[in-house]
């Protein structure tokens, strides 16, 4: 009896998903999405047509597509799965780095921050993500070195140079909703890549205290930059507004930490921008 009811359904569910597509004639130069008995999916213009085969031009070429594999067929032309988008971001970055002075903070000013990416998609919710980042910052110097001195300075200490550019190339792991029927999708990533640091000279003009005679001597001196080259750990994620279908809006934010030599460092960068998707 079990077996009769199942068998049932599953004819019902084949004869509902057969008769409820639309019922379409297929002309030469319109577009249609073509679904076959495998789940494949052709989506294009027709080109040619005979009573056996069905020629689509498609992105990826010229398809001929049997008609007895045809499963259903579509004017609407969104697909299930995106192949691959494209993406073209910017923002602000926070640098949280230690520095050569113990009188200066260790984070940076906010600077632009610019990145390139690229999703490959796996499935409707699993795809690799791939960055390249670029984002500029100033150290944020502070003059706590004269708090041990009942005699102040005449002026407090005056830095010069020390900007700093951290580039990136992070492959990630993605996580969400990729669907592309849908309007509004967000994910989360975990990737792993090679992050390149350089920081510029930085020149300090200050006053000397001289313990003798509790007097201070005007003085400059200056520190070389520095040349880093390791590893970045992100971990991020971003929301998809779509204004067309093959077109959005990009947030994303990331936490990253970045290893170079002996030390590591947070580096935190909010852009905004255009998702363009391919399929």
């Amino acid at each position: 009896m079990n077996k009769i009811i199942f068998a049932a359904l599953v004819l019902i569910f084949t004869l509902t998903k057969f008769y409820s597509q639309e019922d379409i004639t297929i002309e030469v130069g319109k577009k249609y999405k073509f679904v076959l008995f495998d789940d494949t999916q052709v989506i294009g213009k027709v080109i040619a047509l005979d009573e056996k085969f069905v020629k689509v031009q498609t992105n990826k070429g010229v398809i001929t597509v049997s008609r007895e594999n045809i499963l259903y067929i579509s004017t609407d032309l969104t697909p299930e799965k995106y192949d691959f988008s494209l993406s073209l971001t910017c923002g602000v970055s926070f640098l949280n780095r230690e520095y050569y002075y113990y009188y200066s903070s260790n984070n940076s000013l906010p600077g632009p921050h610019f990145n390139a990416g690229a999703m490959f998609y796996i499935s409707d919710s699993k795809a690799v993500k791939v960055d390249l980042s670029l984002s500029f910052a100033k150290p944020k110097f502070e003059n706590t070195y004269y708090i041990y001195y009942e005699e102040q300075p005449p002026e407090q200490d005056k830095f010069e140079g020390g900007e700093i550019v951290y580039f990136s190339l992070k492959p990630s792991f993605a996580l969400g909703g990729f669907k592309p029927s849908d309007h509004v999708t967000a994910y989360a990533s975990l990737g792993l890549g090679i992050n390149y640091f350089s920081q510029k000279d930085v020149k300090r003009t200050y006053y000397y205290y001289n313990y003798e005679d509790s007097t201070y001597t005007l003085r400059s001196e200056t520190r070389p930059g520095r040349n880093d080259v390791g590893a970045v750990l992100g971990l991020g994620g971003g929301i998809n507004f779509r204004i067309t279908p093959k077109l959005s809006i990009l947030t994303e934010g990331e936490l990253n930490v970045l290893f170079s030599r002996n030390d590591a460092h947070t580096y935190i960068p909010l852009r905004i921008g255009l998702n363009y998707f391919i399929y």
